[in-house]
């Protein structure tokens, strides 16, 4: 049966949320041809440190397990490519624009970011930084 990409994306959530998010081991979990997350850990840091990337063939659930952080969001076909597309990692990076939404994440929070929606995770909250535990769901766009 044929999955419309919103049901990939609400059985990505549901997925994410059935873990045992505080234990599970850090790395990559293919689920199916159409799913797979990442689960990572790191530190925030400066925006000027994080560089703005965008996808082709994924949508990304960015779920925030503990910790803060900020995710700039930006449409991506007004960004000028910096690095080109690389479908090895199915992402290319952009320059940062002169302004860009943000998102202000915490444990709980999720952002949905379409192939249009070029993102900047992983930017500390205010004045420290944060040591944020995430999951990075990744949908397919086009079902196989």
């Amino acid at each position: 049966m044929v999955q419309s990409l919103f049901d990939r994306i609400q059985e990505g959530l549901q997925i994410i949320e059935g873990l045992d998010l505080e234990n599970i081991a850090l790395g990559k979990y293919v689920v199916n041809e159409n799913f797979y997350y990442v689960v990572q850990e790191y530190e925030t840091k400066e925006v000027s440190q994080s560089r703005f990337e965008a996808h082709k063939n994924y949508v990304d659930i960015q779920y925030i397990v503990s910790g803060k952080e900020s995710i700039g969001i930006a449409p991506t076909a007004e960004l000028v490519v910096e690095q080109a597309y690389d479908p090895e990692i199915d992402a290319m990076f952009l320059e940062a624009p002169e302004q860009s939404a943000l998102a202000a994440l915490s444990a709980g929070g999720y952002v949905i970011l379409y192939p249009q929606d070029a993102h900047r995770p992983g930017v500390k909250v205010g004045d420290k930084p944060s040591k944020v535990r995430k999951v990075v769901g990744k949908v397919r766009v086009v079902e196989v």
